[in-house]
This record gives structure tokens, C-alpha cells and sequence, in this order.
């Protein structure tokens, strides 16, 4: 069959659309799945979608596909498939068993039209520190933080990156003018009290998270932060290793000024160390590279002189990933 490709030439080169038959060749379209197994979860939630040639008109709105046959293992054979529910491409997988840390997952997903994909993944244990102590201050700038020193466990495995991640939920109350249009004045003073959520910025001086996962800024003081979030350390420190890190609501607890008054409470704060697979980061960055290249390639003139790049994918006969994390959430009151 023959397809057509439409280029559209940039104004730097001539202003027209030209036509080019496409007789090179094709890949055959693929089953697509995408699962993250969580220990300790009794629900697993696959997506599962078809792969679309480049010149392949309906890759833009993809049909829900139908007769998806999907089967699932661990080895110690204590978990599997019980009940499912399906909405759109996501397939929700209630299991008879949470899913064994310590265990590899086999998956395997059919359909009547493509090649059936399989795929296997470690399922990796959780990382649940100990709190020692909790020391609530303010930074140079008078923003709230919270400096918290933490005795790490054990881990059975070395090399595993490990994420810590954290949002600050705060009610913030507002005291300023009430300005009256008709009257085009001010006649009182308004109230405003409002629920938000932040992001924190997390930080420490520790070598433990010396990694290129972390930037290295001199601020007030040398340290490690936050890259997209997450403060990163890798397990295999040695037994009864201890840490501090800082977290950094961003907000000050009052802000004052000529006519209006703010204040800012922490109701809480949730601590989440997220345990990460290697074929979880390998898929991560492998994707950020392909975002990446795909985005300067959309902003030169003219056609890429480099080799596309490929995301790196554990599923064989088909596409995606299948990738071991763990949560703890710490949730931390202001009491």
C-alpha cells in the first residue's frame, strides 16, 4: 500500500508544501504496555495501548483496544490475577495477594492482532527510615524549614537510588482592605483564609547525596538540592549510617505590610522516600533525552543531523516498560 508523506518546508528554505511518496520501510504496529509494580500493592495498574507508524494517519486518535488478554506471576507463586476492570487504556488489575518485595514479576499481555509482549521486573523492598529528631527554624530569608536527622535502615540491596520527595499543605489566612465600588472606597477589612500545597525545596550538606542526580549550589552554605523535586542517595552506605536533611516550605509564617496583613500556618508535612528500580531510572532518562532532542529539533531550520534516540524499554515483542518503586510517606504534624 502506498503511503504519503506531507512536509511542510520551513520559510527558510521556500514557502510551499511539498508531496513525497514514502516507499521506504515500515514497522509493524506492537503492543504497548506500561506498569509500575509496587510491593506491598494488591492492585496493579497496566496501560496497554498499539505502537503507530510514523505515516500512520489514525496514531492521532488511537482506538481503546479490545480482547486484551493479560497474565501475571511472581516467583514465590503466591499472587495473581483475581479481577479486572478496564478504563480506556488502563487495565486495573486486583491481585490475590499484595505484590512480595523480594519477588520478580513476570507479565504477560495478548491480543488477537499483535504479537503477544512479555516483560519481568524485580520487585523492590521499601526504605523506611527512623526519625530521630525534628527541628522546626527559619533560613536567612525568614522562610519556615524543618532540619530533620534520620537514622537509615539496612538495605538488602546496594545501588538502588532512593528519592526523597516532599509537599508542605498550609492554610494561609490574608487580612487586607475591603474596597467598595460603588462607594469607591474602603469600607472594612476582609478576611481570607485559603488551603494550599507546595512543593518543598529539600537540601543538606551531607556527602551521601553527592550524586549527578543532585545539584551542588553555594547558597548561604554549600549543599546538595533539590533537581525536579527529589533529593537522591543510593543505598550500600554502611550499617547505622545517620543523615540530615532540611526542608524548606518556601513561606514565611507573616508577611506584613502598609495595608495588608498574611500569615502562614504548616498543618503538616508528608516525607515520601521513593525507592527507584535501575530500569525505572534507565527509562526515565532514556524519555527526558528523547523530550529533549525532540524539543531542539523543533526549534532549528532545517533537518536533524543526529541519530534519533531510542527509550529504553524491558519488553520484549512489543514496547514500554515495566518498572519496580516503593513508597514510605512520613507525614509530619505542626503541632
Amino acid at each position: 500500500m502506498k503511503r504519503w508523506i506531507y512536509i511542510v518546508l520551513l520559510p527558510l528554505f521556500v514557502a510551499c508544501e511539498t508531496e513525497i511518496a514514502y516507499s521506504g520501510k515500515e514497522t509493524n504496529p506492537a503492543l504497548v504496555i506500561e506498569a509500575l509494580p509496587i510491593a506491598g500493592v494488591d492492585t496493579l495498574v497496566c496501560y496497554v495501548n498499539r505502537s503507530h507508524f510514523i505515516v500512520d494517519a489514525s496514531k492521532s486518535s488511537p482506538e481503546e483496544l479490545k480482547n486484551v488478554s493479560i497474565d501475571l506471576s511472581v516467583s514465590s507463586g503466591t499472587c495473581h490475577i483475581v479481577s479486572e476492570s478496564v478504563k480506556g487504556f488502563l487495565h486495573y488489575l486486583k491481585l490475590s495477594n499484595p505484590l512480595p518485595a523480594g519477588d520478580t514479576l513476570r507479565i504477560s499481555v495478548s491480543h488477537p492482532d499483535f504479537p503477544t509482549v512479555t516483560a519481568e521486573e524485580f520487585i523492590l523492598p521499601k526504605l523506611e527510615p527512623t526519625i530521630e529528631t525534628i527541628v522546626k527554624d527559619t533560613d536567612q530569608n525568614g522562610r519556615m524549614e524543618y532540619r530533620l536527622s534520620v537514622a537509615l535502615p539496612d538495605y538488602p540491596y546496594a545501588d538502588i537510588l532512593v528519592g526523597i520527595h516532599s509537599t508542605a499543605y498550609l492554610t494561609n489566612t490574608c487580612i487586607g482592605p475591603h474596597y467598595d465600588k460603588e462607594k469607591q472606597a474602603v469600607v472594612g477589612m476582609d478576611t481570607t483564609v485559603r488551603k494550599l500545597e507546595y512543593k518543598v525545596g529539600i537540601y543538606s550538606k551531607d556527602e551521601l547525596f553527592a550524586l549527578s542526580e543532585n545539584r551542588y549550589i553555594l547558597y548561604y552554605a554549600a549543599h546538595y538540592s533539590t533537581t525536579d523535586g527529589y533529593l537522591f542517595f543510593r543505598t550500600g552506605y554502611p550499617a547505622g549510617r545517620k543523615t540530615q536533611f532540611t526542608l524548606n516550605t518556601g513561606a514565611k509564617s507573616k508577611v506584613e505590610s502598609k495595608d495588608i496583613m498574611m500569615t502562614w500556618v504548616v498543618d503538616s508535612m508528608v516525607v515520601d522516600l521513593e525507592v527507584r528500580s535501575e530500569t525505572y531510572n534507565l527509562y526515565r532518562r532514556s524519555m527526558q533525552e528523547y523530550i529533549e532532542q525532540r524539543n531542539e529539533f523543533s526549534y532549528a531550520a532545517g533537518m536533524s543531523l543526529e541519530e534519533p534516540l531510542l527509550v529504553y524499554s524491558n519488553v520484549e515483542n512489543g514496547y514500554g516498560i515495566l518498572a519496580s518503586q516503593t513508597h514510605t510517606k512520613i507525614v509530619i504534624k505542626d503541632n
